[in-house]
This record gives C-alpha cells, sequence and structure tokens, in this order.
C-alpha cells in the first residue's frame, strides 16, 4: 500500500489536543501555555525515574510527550499535523513542505522510553531543526517553474542560492568588457538591439548591466563559499 498523508480528522484533532493538555497536567503548566523542550526534559525524566510498566500503562504518557514535541515542531518550524496511513497502519506525524518533512513524535518518545533515555528533546532539536530546514531548503531549490507550487520566492531562491554563479560571473565579465570597448574603441555609443537606444541612455544601461551582473555573481560566489 503506497503511503497516504491525510489532513487529521475532528476526532483526531480531539486526540492531539487531549494529549497536550495531559502534557500541561503533567509538567504543570497552564492550560494553553507553551511548553518549552527544558521542561519536557525535565518531567520525563522525573516520570521515566519513578514508572512502573507494571502498575502502569506507558502509552498514554509517551503519546502526551510525543504530542507536546510534535507541537513544538509545528510551532518553531512551520509543520502541520497529518495522520499517515501504509501498510503497517495508521499514525500521528507532523509534516512540512517543501521538502515532504514528515516526523512522528510519539514514535521519538517512545523510542527513548524503550532504551530508558533522558534529556533528549534539547539534544536532539537542534540537529532535527538543521536537517528540516536543510531539506526544504534543498527541496525549493529543485522545484522548477512548471511545478503547481512554484512562486517569487522559489525564483529569488535560485536566484542567489549559488548555482549561477559562473552565469552572472561570465555576463559580469561582458558587460565590464563592452565599457571598455565603447570607452577605447567604439565612437558611437548606439545600439539597435532590441530597440534602437544611443547616447547617455546607452552607457546607463551597459553601467547599470554591469553593475547587476557583479552583485548577483558576488551574492551567489558568497552562497556558494558558505556551503561547502
Amino acid at each position: 500500500m503506497k503511503e497516504k498523508i491525510e489532513h487529521p480528522n475532528p476526532a483526531e484533532l480531539e486526540w492531539i489536543e487531549e494529549n497536550l493538555r495531559k502534557a500541561e497536567e503533567i509538567i504543570g503548566k497552564e492550560k494553553y501555555e507553551k511548553i518549552s523542550l527544558k521542561e519536557l526534559d525535565d518531567a520525563f525524566g522525573k516520570w521515566l525515574d519513578t514508572h512502573d510498566p507494571k502498575k502502569e500503562d506507558p502509552n498514554p504518557t509517551i503519546n502526551a510527550f510525543g504530542i507536546a514535541f510534535g507541537q513544538h515542531l509545528v510551532n518553531e518550524l512551520e509543520l502541520k499535523w497529518r495522520v499517515v496511513i501504509d501498510d503497517k497502519g495508521t499514525d500521528i506525524a507532523v509534516h512540512g513542505q517543501p521538502g515532504d518533512v514528515l516526523v512522528f513524535p510519539t514514535n521519538f518518545v517512545a523510542k527513548r522510553y524503550v532504551s530508558r533515555q533522558k534529556n533528549f528533546f534539547c539534544l536532539f532539536y537542534p540537529e532535527m531543526k538543521k536537517d528540516i530546514e536543510r531539506l526544504k531548503e534543498y527541496s525549493k531549490q529543485q522545484r522548477n517553474i512548471f511545478d503547481p507550487d512554484y512562486n517569487i520566492s522559489d525564483f529569488k531562491n535560485k536566484l542567489i542560492s549559488g548555482k549561477c554563479r559562473w552565469l552572472f560571473t561570465i555576463f559580469a565579465i561582458i558587460s565590464f568588457i563592452l565599457l571598455l570597448l565603447l570607452k577605447f574603441k567604439f565612437t558611437k555609443s548606439e545600439t539597435y538591439f532590441p530597440i534602437y537606444i544611443k547616447g547617455h541612455y546607452f552607457w546607463a544601461i551597459i553601467i547599470l548591466a554591469t553593475i547587476l551582473w557583479g552583485v548577483l555573481a558576488f551574492i551567489n560566489w558568497r552562497a556558494w563559499i558558505r556551503k561547502q
């Protein structure tokens, strides 16, 4: 069965809300009060120290911590709650575009419960954030103009991402050479392509073009160097 990503139905949204309220109760927060990763780490560690799996089903508490962490990802990384359906069943996840980012927060917490790991929310979040942002950025750069979701932001990213560094460098060099030829070689400052332009207007266009290509080349080379 092909994996399907759907919007949660009202019952699933209610389940998410119930688990958020449970997490607030465990940590001692007011209703709808923001929960920090440090508070999640501290509360999970305390619960893990006192939890007896023979007396208490761990799953409700794992779900509460997982949903609270998922909500943090939603708030900070512009992800959305979604329901994922595949051969293994149905699960709650947070999802984002571009990049088809998919994180299963309850599974993430369940694995740490099994390994008895503490203080992992603050530990894993920075790297997770970096990976998600990198995946989103990479996906933006891969989208082409025929993509239905292609927008002005995608065009801007392609323009300054570093991929066009050689193209803009060549344009800048050509424009600069043309300036030199106009200054020392040609006696007339005029062109018939694509329209007739002469005199100061022609000089202004060539100078502006040289500056534009030079700036774009510089921005692209800087972006490319920073990625190395």
